[in-house]
């Protein structure tokens, strides 16, 4: 009589008791949560003067970011002279709280300027602010770059606005 109730207690406790699992990786689901694409306008920053950006996630935590911008001449208005800026970027993303984002980024900014100083090595240093619900973000940046001919060092900062989706 104990074997056939024990038996009867060891095949009902499995029904009655509640097993919890997770649907998938943690570390899978929050990769999946993050937006990858972000297009945004930066004034002054690594396109010198302004420039639309898009920018890509390629994992979390590092993205791709290239631009096309303006630099106008201080003598534009009669010259009629445009010059085109191209900043090409990797970026290193840390998540300091749920909303805000320290960014560090090292690259190049491609300047039609003229023929013997086109090419500028630049870098970034910056902290973004996202709203999660709307994708909205700004972001201020300290971006000091170099060309290839002088290699003296120019300090510059930018301002962003723009949306990730």
């Amino acid at each position: 009589m104990i074997k056939i109730s024990s038996l009867v207690l060891l095949l009902l406790l499995p029904a009655s008791s509640q097993l919890f699992a997770q649907d998938m990786d943690t570390s899978l689901q929050l990769e999946t949560e993050f937006k990858k694409h972000s297009i945004y306008l930066e004034l002054l920053g690594n396109g010198l003067s302004y420039s639309i950006n898009y920018e890509r996630l390629l994992k979390q935590g590092l993205s791709l970011r290239m631009g096309a911008g303006y630099f106008p001449e201080l003598d534009d208005f009669f010259t009629n002279t445009r010059h085109i800026s191209l900043p090409i970027l990797l970026n290193s993303l840390i998540n300091i709280n749920r909303t805000t984002q320290f960014e560090a980024g090292l690259g190049t900014t491609f300047l039609f300027l003229n023929p013997n100083e086109n090419f500028y090595i630049t870098s970034s240093l910056g902290i973004k602010s996202v709203d999660p619900k709307t994708g909205k973000f700004f972001k201020v940046s300290f971006t000091p770059f170099t060309n290839n001919i002088t290699k003296r060092i120019y300090f510059s900062g930018g301002l962003s606005l723009g949306k990730t989706f």
